[in-house]
């Protein structure tokens, strides 16, 4: 149930500088709730990486009714994830879920990328077992896309090129002794992927997202699917 909270007991909460973050999140929902129809019906998500999504940060969304994180895991290989200039490790990844589970999330989804320098068939089915021994609610498996999403009508990207779309950088990251998978490679990482989570019992639905049948899509990939089934959600992202 969405919980509105004096922004003045937010300030307070803790009493320490750490606690302002808790007051923005505090003035977005209130934006939310003045400007838009939210209701018992509107589900609340929260998007961020581990690192951005620490245990703090966890128990703020909770007390403002947040029950669904997506969290921005990448691979669990911590010389992939310093090469991509994350700032969490796979262990803060793996603690990640835990924390959020045992803080009362009920829905909990990760994203995966595949095609990332020096990552090859088995690293990357290896961060999908992961995926699903922690019991993941949706696993994505993205590509890493090495062209901008200026050249493509498919998304909608920024004003400024991402390091991976620039040739030069990517011929240093192989010069350095990262190798970048073939296009063959790549094709097995998606195939493979894709027997192992059906094995485990997640099923695609629709490209990329593979939840759990016990869980089912989220309610808000109806605005994709199900044209007659809109859902409000709430999504806010908390840093990446």
């Amino acid at each position: 149930a969405l919980r509105e909270v004096p922004i003045g007991e937010f300030c307070l909460f803790g009493g320490t500088p750490s606690a302002l973050p808790a007051c923005e999140l505090q003035r977005l929902m209130d934006f939310y709730l003045t400007e838009f129809r939210v209701d018992g019906g509107t589900t609340l998500r929260a998007e961020g990486s581990p690192d951005t999504l620490d245990e703090a940060k966890l128990g703020d969304l909770r007390r403002l009714g947040f029950d669904i994180l997506t969290y921005g895991i990448q691979s669990f290989d911590d010389s992939m994830l310093a090469l991509a200039n994350r700032r969490h490790t796979g262990r803060d990844a793996r603690d990640a879920i835990r924390h959020a589970r045992a803080q009362g999330f009920t829905r909990v989804d990760g994203d995966l990328v595949w095609g990332l320098p020096g990552q090859d068939v088995g690293k990357f089915l290896g961060d999908v077992r992961a995926m699903v021994d922690l019991e993941f609610s949706t696993i994505v498996i993205i590509k890493l896309h090495l062209r901008s999403f200026r050249e493509v009508t498919s998304a909608i990207g920024h004003d400024t090129r991402a390091a991976w779309e620039d040739e030069g950088a990517r011929l240093r990251i192989a010069e350095a002794g990262h190798a970048w998978p073939s296009l063959g490679e790549q094709f097995q990482m998606r195939e493979q992927a894709t027997s192992l989570l059906a094995a485990a019992g997640y099923g695609e639905h629709p490209a990329t997202y593979f939840p759990h049948h016990t869980a089912g899509p989220e309610r808000w990939r109806s605005l994709n699917l199900d044209q007659d089934q809109q859902r409000p959600q709430v999504g806010i992202g908390l840093g990446g």
